[in-house]
């Protein structure tokens, strides 16, 4: 029985012979049905390959697991691209659509296991291939769903409209930019390093923070919230609902089916308005659509209370429950607090010092006290992380006097210009017994960080800016997306 690598880089090379032209892409089951490595049940009925039950699902390294997962969705964009050329069955689209998305959900919650530019490319290139598929997948559904409200005029002109978007998304997919990708992807994900935590701890953490969001969010839904709440809500149900799948075979059957009915009644109303709301936007630029237009807009009321009422389950004060219960995490879980903080502005005037010898400057050294004594008051730490960088160390400096001297205090050399993913992987090393780490290094790395583990917050990690991120669970769990950014500071201009 070959190793997982091996097995995959046998699809690589049979999916290479595709791009040249020599044969057909290896066929897999939909990825929806791929069961986890190491799993009882990992057995294709194409007959492809098969995996040993070496070890429970939960205990195999996160980044393998990881990989084996998006691996089988790259499988399925494979297979289907060839179908969507052939446009004989809207259903090939929305399948390579459900692989892409469902890698991206996976990339969202559980990057941080992979290296950052691993996981950077792959976000991309999934986010350009997402792109380029939504237009002729939007008027797919409006033209099967209400093509025959539709008068023949208006008919004719979304033909022809997707005829022109369609053109425009197999370019895409015959383009080298496309073959590129599947190619350089397939190769980061093999050669993946398979260390790291249990993919069950990961699971546990993903799912939680993934829970929390959305359940969150559907709290906070006011019948007179605007469209782009309910479909931001729309996506973190998907996210939820995404991993819930990915990790099923982690948990008991039943409980994950329990939790996946109210999730997926949801996610039905949530899609009703969302489609609402895409048609009327796609339809706006056709005068032809006006009858229908008007029709839309009389339906929105009652698609909105549909949406929200499917949604009550997960505004009950016992709706994350079911999450913990599912996980064995107790609600109780201890809070974690992380302070990401960069170096204040550093000099460059002296040509003969190597980067790691550069002192702060003089505005450095005017926003670190500021930034420190802010620090020592609102987010004192339990341990500090510092890179050992000349201009990090003086940083440190003004905040050391306002600490007290059992501090535990780290100086890593692997802190010094350390990316997301190094990062990580010096705060995993954190004694569980510690609350609040307080981590001092450079940028970019702190930035990617702080978007890696709490997503997007427009926020820039300007010298000797500060955020504080909160999470539930072990140092050693945190993962993308499992973390909230509850604070950001910036030093004041004098």
């Amino acid at each position: 029985m070959r190793s997982w690598k091996g097995r995959a880089f046998g699809i690589c090379r049979q999916n290479d012979r595709y791009h040249s032209g020599e044969a057909r892409p290896l066929l897999y089951d939909e990825f929806e049905s791929v069961q986890l490595p190491g799993s009882k049940a990992d057995v294709k009925s194409s007959g492809v390959s098969t995996r040993q039950n070496v070890r429970e699902p939960g205990q195999i390294p996160a980044a393998q697991a990881i990989a084996e997962r998006l691996c089988d969705a790259l499988d399925v964009i494979e297979k289907r691209a060839p179908l969507v050329l052939a446009d004989r069955k809207p259903e090939d689209l929305h399948k390579l659509r459900i692989a892409v998305r469902q890698s991206r959900a996976l990339l969202r919650a559980t990057g941080g296991c992979l290296p950052a530019k691993v996981a950077k490319r792959g976000k991309k290139g999934l986010r350009w291939l997402g792109a380029v598929t939504t237009p002729v997948r939007d008027l797919d559904v409006l033209l099967a769903g209400d093509a025959r409200q539709f008068s023949v005029d208006l008919q004719a002109v979304l033909q022809e409209e997707r005829q022109r978007e369609w053109a425009k998304m197999a370019a895409a997919i015959r383009s080298e930019r496309f073959e590129r990708f599947c190619k350089r992807w397939r190769s980061n994900l093999l050669d993946l390093d398979p260390a790291g935590p249990a993919f069950r701890a990961v699971a546990d953490a993903a799912l939680l923070a993934a829970a929390e969001r959305f359940i969150t969010d559907a709290r906070n839904l006011q019948p007179d919230s605007p469209p782009e709440m309910l479909h931001a809500l729309r996506k973190d149900g998907k996210q939820l609902r995404y991993l819930l799948d990915f990790f099923r075979d982690l948990y008991p059957r039943p409980a994950v089916t329990k939790l996946l009915e109210p999730l997926k009644r949801a996610q039905d109303g949530l899609g009703h308005y969302q489609d609402l709301t895409a048609h009327t936007e796609l339809l706006s630029a056709f005068q032809e659509a006006k009858p229908y237009l008007d029709r839309l807009v009389a339906e929105e009321p009652a698609r909105r209370a549909s949406a929200l009422a499917a949604l009550a389950p997960f505004r009950e004060a016992s709706a994350l429950q079911g999450f913990h219960d599912l996980t064995g995490r107790s609600a109780a879980a201890m809070q974690r607090t992380l302070v990401l903080w960069r170096h204040a502005k550093s000099d460059w005037d002296d040509a003969a010092l190597t980067d790691i010898e550069r002192p702060l400057a003089r505005r450095g050294h005017t926003a670190a006290p500021g930034m420190a004594s802010w620090i020592a008051k609102k987010w004192p730490a339990d341990a500090v992380l510092c890179s050992p960088a000349r201009r990090t160390v003086q940083t440190w400096g003004y905040l050391a006097p306002l600490m007290p001297e059992s501090l535990p205090v780290r100086f890593d050399r692997r802190a010094y210009l350390a990316d997301a993913s190094q990062y990580r992987a010096l705060i995993a090393e954190t004694p569980a017994e510690v609350q609040t780490l307080l981590v001092i290094g450079h940028n970019p790395g702190l930035e990617d960080l702080m978007t890696d583990l709490a997503g997007p917050s427009g926020e820039k990690f300007a010298t000797a800016s500060a955020a504080m991120l909160q999470f539930e669970g072990d140092w050693r769990e945190l993962a993308s997306g499992m973390a909230r950014l509850t604070a950001f500071r910036r030093p004041k201009r004098r």
